[in-house]
């Protein structure tokens, strides 16, 4: 009985941990900093997007990449609450240029419905890589915290936009295996609270298009490019795989 006690305590502390650590791994760093205007209570609205916990075929339940239905559904008590450090974290989170409301994306072409490129194969198309993966995740999360659908359309457009990258423009190049990990970790993410979550607009819905395009187009290359060999120093390819 003192187990099973001491396992619930440890699971509402983890679960405490990890809702605040959400927000407050995006925090802007040093030169990413934008004006904000205004706080997290000022944006949120009375739409509450509902979490759909799902189990896949290998038993696996969604969303579980970098969280939980119980960590978000927490995260976004307390924010809405206005409970500390949650409140905090999020409203420096709305000052990074990634919480705009028009953001910039960097992998956009004249059409902005087309990728600007198609494939990873160089250190300067991996840096926009990780700024519209901080983006879609930031994006996401602003959705789910307040329901407003300027944050949800961005981060589809984000990840529709990979989702049109083309398998056969991937390249191996210098430290990629290192670097890649955490913006894709950053899409699944974004992709995990899209995907699973409700929305007013027809058109801003999960497809099963989006998780085919997304999965094969993004998530499988990147992992067989750069982090499917055990021949990495350190296991550094782990970041991605783990």
């Amino acid at each position: 009985m003192r187990i099973e006690k001491l396992t619930k305590s440890f699971r509402r502390i983890a679960c405490v941990a990890m809702s605040s650590a959400i927000v407050a791994t995006l925090l802007p760093l040093p030169g990413q900093v934008a004006s904000a205007a205004e706080t997290i209570q000022t944006l949120v609205t009375g739409y509450q997007p509902v979490i759909s916990e799902r189990i896949d075929a290998s038993g696996f339940k969604h969303p579980g990449i970098g969280f939980t239905k119980d960590i978000l559904e927490n995260m976004r008590t307390q924010v809405r609450a206005q409970k500390e450090p949650w409140t905090t974290y999020i409203n420096n989170m709305l000052t990074s240029s990634s919480a705009l409301k028009a953001p910039t994306i960097k992998n956009v072409s004249g059409d902005p419905t087309k990728p600007k490129f198609y494939g990873l194969d160089s250190q300067g198309v991996e840096s926009q890589f990780a700024t519209d993966s901080t983006i879609a995740y930031t994006q996401a999360i602003l959705y789910y915290v307040t329901g407003d659908e300027t944050y949800r359309n961005n981060a589809m457009r984000v990840i529709r936009l990979y989702a049109q990258m083309d398998p056969a423009r991937y390249a191996p190049y210098t430290d990629a295996h290192i670097h890649t990990g955490i913006p894709l970790s950053h899409m699944v993410g974004a992709a995990e609270i899209l995907r699973y979550t409700s929305t007013q607009t027809p058109a801003l819905a999960w497809t099963d298009d989006d998780t085919v395009n997304f999965t094969n187009n993004l998530v499988l290359p990147v992992v067989t490019t750069f982090n499917s060999c055990n021949c990495r120093f350190m296991n550094q390819h782990l970041y991605t795989t783990i």
